[in-house]
Parts: C-alpha cells; structure tokens; sequence
C-alpha cells in the first residue's frame, strides 16, 4: 500500500468526501501512480485565514480513494461550498475529485514535521506527493480514529474492493472528457497496447474510450521532435470496465519480467504476443 499526501485547509470527510484537485492532470497523476487501496494523507497549512490555530502545521487524517472521477459537486451540496471555494466566476476552484472510500482522523494532531522530519515540498499544495517507505511507515504508526462517510461513496468503495481483492491496479480507471455521466465498474471497456513509434517498447492498459486514451497518452510525448508517437497495436474489448481492468493485470503479469515503468514493457513482439494471448484466454493471473 503508497501513501500519498496533501496540503489542505481543513479535513471534513461528511461533508466533503472528496480529494480534490484544481487541475485534471494533477489527479489524473495521483490515479497513475497510485493502486486500489492506496490512501492519502491530509496535512494542513499554515494559512492563518483558513485553518483553525490548533490544525496549522498538523496533520489532520488520511483517506483511501476511490478509481472513478467525478465533479467535486457531485458529491458535496452547495451549502457545504463556501465563498472562499469559489473562483472570481462562482466556480469550484477545485472541480475534478476522486471519491474518499475510507477516511480516518489522528485524533493528535501530530505535526507534519515531527512525524515525516520535514514539510511537504511545495507541490503538495497543488499535488499528491508520494511518501518514501519511512515517512510511510511513520504514517502507519500514528493513533487513528475512524471518520463516517456519507451513504453516497458507497458505490465507489464497491469499485475499490473488487479491484483490490489480490490484484493490485498498475493504472488508472478511464476518465471521461465532460465527468456528467458516472463511470461506473458495468461500463464497457477496451483493454488495449500501444506501441512507441517502431521500438519494441509497448504500454498496457485500459480504457473506455480508446482513441482518447491515445491521444491523452500522446500530449505527453515531444513528437515534433521525436518523430514518434504511441500507436494502438492490440485492443479487446470487454463489456465492463473490471473485466478490462482484470485483462490487463494477466497480461502485465504475464510480462513482469519485461517491465520498465508503470505500465510500460520493453520485450519482443513474440514476447508481447505471448502475453497479450495470456490476457485474453485465461480468466486467472498466471
């Protein structure tokens, strides 16, 4: 299990059972580097505006997250927003939110400092930074107390639970360009691998909007300079998201050995081949 952890003002899980963002790239990181079952901590400012004297500097309580995103306002009611959440245009500053499953408060308060050995660099603010095993470990440490979470994340702790059930996620769940439908585990789905230019480097994962999720890969890549690009060779298409989700891990594990970074495999393509039938035909990881 990774820790992650956030700057935040204050910690209201009820109310507010959201982690949220202000850019859909910082989350869509988090969800990168993160699996079912992996938490985020929640440390508050300094900010003497906002945050009560005794929880400045201190660390309010950690979350797991759940795989499916979401509008911030979806999840929380209006008469929860307060001014201060609002941008010049009346909008939610931070729009673009992953469903707490689990939450849990240090009922201490433990300083940030005092347990980790230092503040949390400066991109905590913005971003979800992700503890080395020490820093971890004296996060596990610490005295917690469960928090109550409202009956509507129930759906997405479902979500969470089926994907952790033994099988650790190398990647994120799909994301949707507009969020005003849900994405829900019974959606259809592609399990998909790309290929970087005519290398044998190769990424797995799923989807369920395939060519976005190219595209989406691709604004990542220099290819005005490069001249290469990620290109679909394979994609199955299954008729839920878990079933996409549970191909992808066989084949990933098929291929362990072969693995770089995240998703990414650097094999022949007879090795890939032999993976990617993995996938396909079996129904348990091998």
């Amino acid at each position: 299990m990774k820790i992650f952890a956030t700057r935040v003002w204050g910690l209201d899980p009820w109310n507010w059972p959201v982690v949220v963002f202000g850019r859909e790239g910082d989350l869509y990181s988090l969800l990168e580097r993160s699996a079912s079952g992996d938490r985020i901590v929640f440390a508050a400012t300094l900010d003497q505006e906002r945050v009560e004297p005794q929880n400045r500097g201190r660390l309010l309580g950690m979350a797991e997250f759940g795989r499916q995103i979401v509008r911030t306002e979806k999840l929380v009611q209006r008469e929860h927003i307060s001014p201060h959440d609002l941008d010049e245009t009346g909008r939610v500053r931070w729009p673009y939110a992953l469903p707490m499953t689990r939450a849990w408060r240090f009922p201490d308060l433990p300083g940030t400092v005092d347990t980790l050995g230092h503040q949390l660099p400066y991109n905590a603010t913005s971003q979800a930074v992700l503890l080395n095993d020490a820093e971890a470990t004296a996060i596990r440490r610490l005295r917690v107390e469960p928090e109550e979470l409202p009956l509507v994340v129930e759906q997405y702790r479902a979500v969470v639970d089926v994907l952790h059930r033994g099988m650790p996620t190398s990647g994120p769940s799909p994301r949707s360009t507009s969020f005003s439908v849900e994405r829900v585990a019974e959606q259809e789905a592609f399990t998909y691998c790309l290929q970087f230019g005519k290398r044998e480097l190769w990424k797995i994962g799923h989807t369920t909007d395939l060519m976005k999720r190219v595209n989406e890969v691709n604004t990542h890549v220099p290819s005005e300079v490069l001249g290469e690009r990620w290109r679909v060779v394979f994609s199955q298409r299954w008729e839920s998201t878990i079933k996409a989700y549970e191909m992808e891990q066989r084949v990933l594990k098929s291929l362990e050995r072969f693995r770089t970074e995240g998703e990414r495999v650097l094999c022949s393509r007879r090795e890939l081949d032999r993976g990617w039938q993995v996938g396909v035909f079996s129904r348990t990881l091998p």
